[in-house]
């Protein structure tokens, strides 16, 4: 848990018009939201093949009034600002950090449920808050936490997630730093699981536990979830701080960046994300 002035700096900064959410991690949310939203709802009919009502909203047509997120991780809410943006219903999003100071944020979205406890009893969280095991979400989003568990914490935390899905059509959408930030030029290192210590741009110290991709993914199969999409997102270097999307075109700025002869790490803004479903069928 951050020290007091350590939280009142992160705070400071998630306000701040240049921090890494507003430079990357939010487009980053509206990429993979609107592909959810875009798979899920912009093609319901019933059997009879007649269109469902639709109501407008940024994304086209309207959420189902049920419609529920879980996010973990939540910090100041601003992924849970978004999701009230995109027509979520801000009595349908359950919010989760450790850091109470963040939660009571005065920036924080009103209406949304807070929990203040770790991840990684998400299950003893929900139950003490609802009274109810079975409680369930269609959405579970995570940003910029996953780095910061162990292997066996992040399993455990997903595994409980999975127990709160509502059907094999919820996702689970994550985004963490991405692994090769730290290690660029060591195949072997980038391989061996270890933690670090480093700076956050706010100033405060994180202890990074470093995953490698394929344990992002393996951890998610454990946990049992299907990771369906895996992308990379970075910001060019330069005035226009341009956002990649798509691997092919991060990856030739990376060239460029390494070519400048920032050759050890990626920059900090560099973020990889995964979209998983259920797997199998637990009800």
């Amino acid at each position: 848990m951050e020290t007091e002035k350590s939280t009142e700096a992160y705070v400071n900064y998630a306000h701040s018009p240049d921090n890494a959410w507003v430079k990357t991690e939010r487009r980053i949310f509206d990429y993979l939201f609107s592909r959810f939203y875009k798979d899920r709802f912009n093609y319901l009919n019933n059997e009879s093949k007649v269109n469902i009502p639709k109501i407008k909203t940024a994304f086209g047509q309207t959420l189902p009034e049920n419609f529920s997120v879980l996010d973990l991780g939540t910090a100041t809410g601003r992924v849970a600002t978004r999701m009230i943006e995109y027509g979520v219903r801000p009595r349908n999003i359950v919010a989760v950090d450790i850091d109470l100071a963040k939660l009571d944020d005065s920036h924080f979205p009103i209406d949304v449920q807070k929990i203040h406890g770790d991840v990684v009893n998400i299950s003893e969280l929900l139950s003490n808050k609802f009274r109810d095991s079975r409680v369930n979400f269609e959405l579970i989003t995570a940003n910029m936490l996953f780095h910061l568990l162990t292997y066996d914490d992040y399993v455990s935390c997903l595994s409980q997630v999975r127990n709160h899905v509502r059907e094999y059509r919820s996702r689970l959408m994550m985004v963490v730093p991405h692994p090769l930030r730290e290690e660029l030029e060591s195949i072997r290192e980038y391989h061996s699981q270890k933690s670090t210590t480093e700076t956050a741009p706010w100033g405060g110290r994180i202890n990074y536990q470093i995953k490698t991709i394929q344990d992002y993914v393996r951890g998610l199969r454990e946990a049992g979830f299907t990771t369906t999409f895996i992308g990379t997102a970075g910001v060019e270097i330069g005035e226009d701080s341009r956002l990649f999307l798509h691997d092919e075109a991060v990856w030739s700025e990376l060239e460029r960046y390494r070519k400048t002869g920032h050759h050890t790490k990626l920059p900090h803004c560099f973020r990889l994300w995964l979209v998983a479903t259920p797997s199998g069928d637990l009800f």
